[in-house]
């Protein structure tokens, strides 16, 4: 649940969804697939430059055999808790902006690269320190990061990294 609000907001939601879907006897796979919105954002109205929520939700049901289970909460016991499947889906903004860093370089053939952007525990650091190493082609035994400070080179509150540069 870590995040600035919209994890814990999007528990509260997507609790809230499942349960409607069993106050109207309907599948919340199915009231979910009802409901989305394919063609366009519904914030800005402009169409969606990828949209492969509803593909996502019918690979992931497929997947756990979710047309076989228990359709009714609560009816797998497991001493005194409860088990079974639930249905939910989330997203979380890009974020995208302006960053920069910059590289100090010393004698010894070293380096640390800087940016004022902080790592949150989304691999900035790491992904930061492996491209410095990927393009320099110096050892990492000898690449520093140095992150969030505001008086480095100027970027966004935090940033995710892709996997693969983690």
């Amino acid at each position: 649940m870590r995040g600035p609000g919209d994890c814990t907001g999007d528990f509260a939601i997507e609790s809230a969804i499942d349960e409607l879907s069993y106050q109207l006897g309907m599948d919340p796979v199915q009231l979910r697939l009802k409901n989305l919105a394919l063609d366009k954002n519904p914030d800005s109205g402009l169409p969606w430059s990828t949209n492969f929520i509803d593909e996502c939700i019918k690979k992931g049901a497929a997947m756990i055999d979710w047309s076989q289970r228990k359709s009714q909460p609560r009816q797998i016991r497991d001493g005194a808790w409860s088990t079974g499947y639930g249905m939910a889906v989330g997203m979380w903004n890009a974020g995208r902006g302006n960053a920069s860093a910059g590289i100090e370089m010393r004698k010894d053939g070293s380096i640390t690269v800087q940016t004022a952007m902080t790592d949150i525990g989304t691999g900035t650091g790491t992904g930061m320190y492996n491209i410095a190493h990927e393009v320099t082609g110096i050892p990492k035994s000898k690449i520093k990061i140095e992150l969030g400070n505001s008086t480095l080179p100027p970027a966004p509150a935090r940033a995710a990294v892709p996997a693969y540069l983690r």
